[in-house]
């Protein structure tokens, strides 16, 4: 029941501060907004606004910013077409930039409250974690002498090692060492380079008001974030080369489960989990494929180059044939992701 409820919030959150940005930056473009919604199917609640209509409903499975003339065509000189192809590229990328900052502000906000320490939670038995002598309670303190304030870091410098050794500065029984161990690729993706070591991680936040640092929270909360991009950066860089096969992503129920385990270790890696969320559909969302905004924003780019707008009728069948490829590859990965959980 935890992580139903879990993944309901988290979802609806996600899901509005994406639409948000798409609703703040077409208001701020004169474009008329006639619904803003949260969910689908039939409203739980909905109200009347001047112009637009705000509702919540019943399915927490996506939301929408529905603009005059966005998908038909339109007379009203406040419509979607109507306005410049800049203005339409911004309220296009706006979501993604929203999720972007959303994401940051989280980090940011409890990295000012809060004092990380990155455990070992497990070791692998026969992993290179395990036979460089990496035992359960460890203290990752640094790596190739950078400091770890998040577990993002390690993972980010463990797939940009490509299997080379890492010096690891841990503490152990309140004593320093040093380990050095070499990723190796992950279980049933030889060849892919996605690696690993064979440790679960544990960010142990001590969080209070006692601890308030903004300074602290903002340089570690760029870093968070940072570290996140670079992550995602690389992993997308390694589906496109074919280093990483499409059955290694997780999907819908693979995230679901992934909240459920979060939201029971504690609030703030939760927290850190939503950021995580809001990061990677920031990305994905402005990937140049047809249905997702980085598709439609090519197609306004192109626009601007050529001064020649693409007809509706062709645009919907663009957005159409991605729209069916990428629920195909929802379906797959979902597919996945339960063959992997049960």
């Amino acid at each position: 029941m935890i992580t139903i409820l879990a993944a309901i919030l988290v979802f609806s959150i996600v899901i509005f501060v994406h639409e948000f940005g798409h609703f703040i930056a077409a208001k701020k473009s004169g474009v008329k907004v006639n619904e803003f919604s949260i969910g689908m199917g039939p409203a739980l609640f909905k109200k009347q606004g001047e112009e637009t209509l705000y509702a919540v409903r019943i399915l927490p499975i996506g939301g929408y910013c529905a603009m005059e003339g966005e998908d038909d065509e339109s007379d009203d000189i406040r419509s979607f077409d109507n306005v410049s192809a800049a203005k339409r590229f911004v309220i296009i990328i706006a979501g993604a930039l929203m999720n972007f900052l959303f994401a940051l502000l989280i980090c940011i906000l409890i990295q000012t409250f809060t004092i990380t320490t990155v455990n070992i939670a497990s070791v692998a038995e026969n992993s290179p974690a395990s036979r460089s002598g990496f035992m359960l309670g460890d203290v990752i303190t640094e790596v190739e002498n950078t400091k770890i304030t998040n577990t993002s870091q390690i993972q980010t410098m463990i797939l940009e090692s490509g299997g080379r050794e890492l010096n690891y500065k841990i503490i152990r029984n309140g004593n320093e060492d040093t380990i050095t161990a070499a990723a190796e690729p992950a279980e049933g993706t030889e060849g892919s380079q996605l690696y690993q070591i064979g440790i679960q991680m544990q960010g142990d936040q001590n969080a209070s008001l006692s601890n308030f640092s903004l300074i602290r929270g903002i340089a570690g909360g760029f870093s968070q974030f940072g570290a996140m991009m670079v992550m995602m950066g690389q992993i997308l860089g390694m589906l496109f080369t074919g280093r990483l096969g499409v059955s290694n992503l997780a999907g819908p129920v693979g995230v679901v489960s992934e909240i459920g385990r979060q939201a029971n270790t504690g609030l703030i890696s939760l927290l850190f989990f939503v950021s995580y969320i809001n990061v990677n559909l920031g990305v994905l969302n402005l990937l140049p494929f047809p249905a997702l905004d980085g598709g439609r924003a090519v197609l306004i780019l192109i626009e601007m180059v050529t001064g020649k707008k693409l007809p509706k009728n062709k645009e919907a069948l663009i957005n159409g044939i991605g729209l069916l490829l990428l629920l195909g590859l929802i379906l797959f990965v979902s597919i996945n992701d339960v063959r992997r959980i049960f």
